[in-house]
């Protein structure tokens, strides 16, 4: 009878699954929600919360997910969320740190450099000192901006597609952090620490010159090359972040 609602059943490999009811005059079409099809579902398509998804079925005529598959989906939703804060942590932690070492290398180091050798250490190593006894945000952003970036990477091979463009270029941007904190460790931290070592008061000019110019030529040399890693990082997190937030 035309208008006769008539409740359907699909069979399916694991028996009985009842799917909707709907009119004779309908078009017959395979209305049953699979896995594989709740997978391409939530493969294909990003949803930001449970209405998005269901406005996305009802308007695509998708049948509804199952209740394991919506679970699903609710692990791959709260997944987003923290790898889009981690991202945005990592994003202004790294770029914080960019900014503190471009600060130094286009006006502290130019400006103490006016200075005659016994000041020029002096006021780097007093500089130094509050830095490593006195400033612990100092080491907040610095620690935190590393570890931000390293749980982000690790949110990334989870939550970005590994054929587009989007995971390499996170991973190219943890890899060059990782450079400038290997130059940091391996040249700016050591001259660091022997410059602190140092007696200014009891050298004699010669000496002074000298460790001058070994301290500064290698200090900012390094400087220079972790600042232009740390600004790229920052870059290709801000430009993630972006393109991140108009998918998510």
């Amino acid at each position: 009878m035309f208008g006769f609602w008539n409740f359907l059943v699909v069979r399916d490999r694991q028996g009985q699954l009842p799917i909707s009811h709907r009119s004779h005059s309908q078009p017959h079409h395979h209305l049953a929600t699979t896995k594989k099809q709740d997978k391409m579902v939530l493969g294909k398509h990003k949803f930001h919360n449970t209405n998005n998804l269901i406005s996305y079925q009802k308007s695509s005529n998708q049948a509804p997910l199952s209740n394991q598959n919506l679970n699903t989906f609710h692990a791959m939703s709260n997944l987003s969320k923290v790898f889009e804060i981690s991202l945005l942590v990592a994003t202004y932690t790294t770029a914080t740190v960019f900014g503190m070492m471009l600060i130094f290398a286009i006006v502290v180091m130019l400006g103490i450099a006016n200075l005659s050798d016994a000041n020029f250490l002096g006021a780097f190593k007093a500089i130094d000192t509050v830095i490593q006894t006195s400033q612990p945000v100092f080491f907040l952003f610095w620690v935190g901006s590393v570890l931000a970036q390293l749980v982000t990477m690790g949110l990334g091979f989870a939550e970005l597609d590994k054929k587009g463009f989007k995971l390499p270029l996170l991973v190219i941007g943890t890899l060059l952090y990782i450079l400038g904190q290997f130059a940091t460790a391996r040249y700016n931290i050591p001259l660091n620490n022997r410059l602190q070592d140092l007696d200014l008061d009891d050298m004699d000019s010669f000496s002074l010159n000298t460790e001058r110019v070994y301290f500064e030529a290698n200090w900012n040399r390094a400087n220079v090359f972790r600042t232009w890693m740390f600004g790229f990082t920052a870059a290709l997190n801000a430009v993630l972040l972006l393109l991140t937030n108009s998918t998510l």
